[in-house]
């Protein structure tokens, strides 16, 4: 655009020009993320990593995307990235999770979805040994010695969990549950 000014005060006149322009929206988004990469770290913890995404003007930022599953489709944002990393924290341990992510640039324009990528959280470590609590009989005075059958009852606790229940008796008999 153009513009100009003249000013007078009856003897002497004087004038200015003015020229600018407006600049064109950003209608162009940026690449998609490429080279996703997903890493468990923890029980609780996912990092992801990926290749900048590009732009006319710039990347601002990721969007992170996950579901629950090998197979799940159902992806919510879970977090934003200003770099190329990012770390998925609060997990459930031993859990698949698949991720999604899509760049962001200045004018709001997302780029397409990346390729989906997947990883499970590691296992709980056992550093506590279960406990056995025996129920029934109570005592000795409880049965004789030719009863039959004989019936043995309690309790197995684990921070873990229990996978294997199993008893011998100093007259031969075994079993598990």
């Amino acid at each position: 655009y153009n513009a100009s000014v003249t000013v007078s005060d009856g003897a002497l006149t004087a004038s200015a020009n003015f020229a600018w322009g407006v600049a064109a929206p950003d209608t162009t988004a940026p690449t998609a993320p490429k080279n996703v990469a997903a890493t468990p770290v923890s029980n609780t913890a996912i990092d992801l990593s990926w290749t900048a995404s590009t732009d006319n003007v710039g990347v601002t930022g990721y969007e992170v995307r996950r579901c629950q599953g090998a197979t799940c489709s159902n992806y919510a944002v879970v977090g934003t990235a200003s770099g190329t990393s990012y770390r998925d924290t609060g997990l459930a341990a031993s859990t698949t999770f698949r991720y999604r992510l899509r760049a962001k640039d200045a004018a709001g324009n997302f780029s397409g979805l990346s390729t989906r990528v997947t990883a499970t959280t590691l296992a709980v470590s056992d550093t506590t040994a279960p406990t056995v609590t025996i129920t029934t009989p109570t005592s000795a005075a409880n049965f004789a010695t030719s009863t039959s059958p004989f019936t043995l009852g309690g309790t197995a606790a684990d921070n873990v969990g229990v996978t294997l229940v199993s008893w011998s008796s100093d007259r031969g008999g075994s079993g598990s549950a």
